[in-house]
């Protein structure tokens, strides 16, 4: 099965790896033919694994003759509506699944829902997809599959460092270019006010404008404690997480998680590798951090609350042992990529070999 992964020049470099994984998993697992195009000069050209061909289709025309030189069984749109406008004149005689990597407010998938120029969507957000359901009483225009993200686990699993940090490091588990540190900034200084032991790392943003960037910094500079113990490393191979989580881990931090990020791979990350996420209990974070995991909730824009949160997941050596414990085991039975690629895929074959209506 050909499938032709359209997607906007500004996915950055995490997403596109992640992105890589599933199509790699696709044509490793089932003989799929992933191509991925877009429609204007990336901003930065991602690294792409072996097989995945690339494709730079500016003009309706170019991408209407791709189209007819290599008939494909399906298109997936990410994250954007540019290739809508294009389809208007290539008129692409197959099924249309748009696929959000992000994770937006329900206003705007009900926009888009509102005349749907897809025939299927898939999420990540299970909270979203509750959304959805009970507003159509699960009769939406066009199918739409919750697909989680997915880790591959036995790449993204629990390590020991040989020379731990001498602070503990808290990470934030944001996207900068989404501008998820909006609330990261002011918790993370209320924090750090109460503790002397720890360090906040910002990781990503290579893809961030100068202007985005500059406000972040600005931000951070006005801060009262944090901007004497911040870090922003902007950019950060994927394939290194796995070593930088030990590290956290081992150096009694944390992933933190904040109210307005949208993304909830960095958490599923995170608790492959065994390390602890603290996050305020709301919406996807609550799907989630259960059971044992809940102990990393915190009220929303409670500081104090907060605060009390933070110290026993530092402190407390037992509950850190039990959360490490449970997140690899919820990442191992609920977001490992052979599962959910398979899954994934099956929604993918079934929108491509059935009538719209029906997938």
């Amino acid at each position: 099965m050909r499938i032709l992964y359209l997607v906007p020049p500004s996915l950055s470099d995490h997403d596109a790896a992640r992105l890589g994984l599933r199509l790699s998993w696709l044509a490793a697992n089932r003989g799929a033919s992933p191509h991925v195009g877009f429609l204007s000069p990336p901003d930065r050209e991602p690294a792409w694994p072996a097989g995945i061909q690339v494709h730079l289709l500016t003009e309706a025309w170019e991408l209407g003759t791709l189209l007819n030189e290599c008939p494909f069984n399906l298109i997936v749109v990410l994250d954007w509506h540019r290739p809508y406008l294009l389809f208007e004149q290539a008129n692409p005689p197959v099924a249309i699944v748009h696929e959000m990597i992000a994770n937006p407010d329900l206003e705007t998938v009900l926009d888009l829902l509102s005349d749907p120029p897809m025939d299927a969507m898939v999420i990540q957000s299970p909270y979203l997809h509750s959304m959805l359901a009970a507003h159509f009483n699960k009769r939406a225009p066009v199918p739409v599959c919750l697909v989680p993200p997915c880790v591959p686990t036995d790449t993204f699993r629990p390590g020991s460092v040989q020379a731990p940090a001498q602070r503990r490091i808290v990470l934030w588990s944001g996207s900068p270019e989404r501008r998820g540190w909006l609330d990261f900034v002011p918790l993370a200084d209320e924090l750090a006010r109460g503790r002397d032991d720890c360090e906040f790392w910002v990781i990503g943003g290579q893809s961030i404008s100068d202007q985005a960037g500059g406000h972040l910094l600005r931000q951070v500079d006005r801060t009262v404690t944090l901007k004497y113990r911040f870090r922003w490393i902007q950019r950060f191979d994927y394939w290194r997480l796995p070593s930088l989580l030990a590290l956290v881990s081992g150096s009694g931090g944390l992933v933190l998680a904040t109210g307005q990020e949208d993304s909830l791979a960095p958490i599923v990350e995170a608790l492959a590798c065994g390390c602890p996420v603290m996050a305020p209990r709301q919406r996807d974070y609550e799907q989630v951090l259960r059971g044992q995991l809940a102990a990393g909730l915190h009220e929303p824009d409670a500081v104090q609350d907060a605060g009390a949160v933070f110290g026993r997941m530092l402190d407390d050596r037992g509950l850190r042992l039990e959360l490490a414990a449970a997140g690899r085991h919820l990442a191992e039975a609920r977001y490992d990529l052979n599962m959910v690629a398979g899954a994934y895929l099956e929604f993918l074959v079934k929108c491509a070999c059935e009538p719209p209506s029906s997938c």
